[in-house]
């Protein structure tokens, strides 16, 4: 009597103990208020006077993003989007002023090159250590549009003499 008694109390007390054995949770969705887009375009406008000829152009940009995982972790990505050449029109001459031969090539890239300009990964320990990891980006750049109002003045001497993509520089 004993064991009915028992078997009729577990019995009870197994249906009073709610089961779950599956646990169904909704997808994860991406959360657009913590992502931020990152474009940048850089581009030119000339105008002849003399021969009454203008042009414009876009000769560089950058594409990305940064996520905030939570109040300590940030990502970092972006994008060079140019057209890569190869070294081009250097001219070398002696002490005596006499021309030196150099051998070159020259040749330009697609329009639509893009490569990783920078990739990083951020923890903010406390509000004065942070510490960041990965491709990273450069101060110079940021110092010369911090105190210009510009990235660049005027072309860099690898632009204007050898035709490199100052991005390559780093």
């Amino acid at each position: 009597m004993k064991k009915n008694y028992l078997v009729l109390n577990l019995i009870m007390l197994l249906h009073i103990i709610p089961s779950n054995a599956q646990v169904i949770e909704k997808p994860k969705q991406f959360d657009f208020s913590k992502f931020t887009p990152i474009v940048q375009v850089f581009g030119f406008a000339n105008y002849d006077m003399e021969d009454q000829h203008y042009a414009y152009g876009i000769g560089r940009s950058h594409l990305g993003m940064t996520y905030q995982f939570n109040d300590s972790w940030r990502a970092k990505i972006i994008l060079d989007g140019g057209r890569p050449t190869t070294i081009s029109g250097i001219y070398v001459t002696d002490t005596s002023g006499n021309p030196l031969q150099v051998n070159y090539t020259y040749k330009e890239g697609s329009y639509y090159t893009m490569w990783l300009k920078f990739a990083s990964l951020k923890w903010q320990v406390n509000k004065k250590l942070s510490i960041e990891s990965g491709v990273l980006l450069q101060n110079h750049y940021i110092t010369q549009e911090h105190f210009w109002g510009f990235r660049y003045i005027a072309q860099t001497f690898q632009d204007l003499y050898w035709h490199l993509p100052s991005t390559d520089l780093g």
